[in-house]
């Protein structure tokens, strides 16, 4: 593996914490194109629509922070039901699934978003991304998934970034 690789980090050109109308139509053109119909598998397209780090991370988070809940809920039901039961259940379904769809709403105008009848079977590849994301393996995954599908980075105009500089370049400071 080459030097570069190694210190680096393939990012979509677009990506920011805070993304602009354009960043986001880019999204929206990016995902009305490639479509399921591109992909081999329901798993392939799903890894292509969460390309992006900062959605990554916030889907990443919502897994977290909801798993904390649901097991709070299950504490819950085991030791005393009742509303709190109900409150810490709605706070995991909100953190593990509503965080992800606003960030699709946000970075792409929900166009990356996975229609509600592939909940389940999304389930697992949404768990895999994130543990990717969460232990930092995600870049060997992406350059994996480029061999595959050799259009993925035109389509996401993805571009080498330092480690040391993801986050500058996500503050849109750094630009390669």
């Amino acid at each position: 593996m080459s030097g570069e690789v190694k210190n680096s980090l393939l990012l979509p050109r677009a990506s920011r914490f805070i993304p602009n109308a354009s960043h986001r139509q880019e999204g929206v053109k990016r995902n009305s194109y490639y479509r399921r119909e591109h992909f081999n598998s329901l798993e392939d397209w799903f890894f292509y629509t969460h390309i992006d780090p900062v959605q990554r991370l916030i889907h990443a988070i919502g897994m977290v922070l909801g798993l904390l809940f649901f097991c709070v809920c299950f504490y819950s039901v085991i030791s005393s039901p009742g509303i709190l039961t109900f409150l810490y259940y709605t706070l995991g379904a909100f953190f593990y699934y509503v965080s992800g769809i606003i960030s699709h709403q946000f970075y792409d105008n929900g166009t990356g978003r996975s229609h509600p009848k592939y909940l389940l079977a999304t389930f697992i590849p949404v768990i895999k991304i994130n543990l990717a994301t969460s232990f930092g393996y995600y870049d060997r995954e992406l350059r994996e998934f480029i061999k595959k599908y050799p259009f993925v980075k035109e389509a996401y105009d993805l571009v080498e970034i330092p480690k040391d500089k993801v986050t500058l370049f996500l503050r849109g400071i750094y630009i390669p």
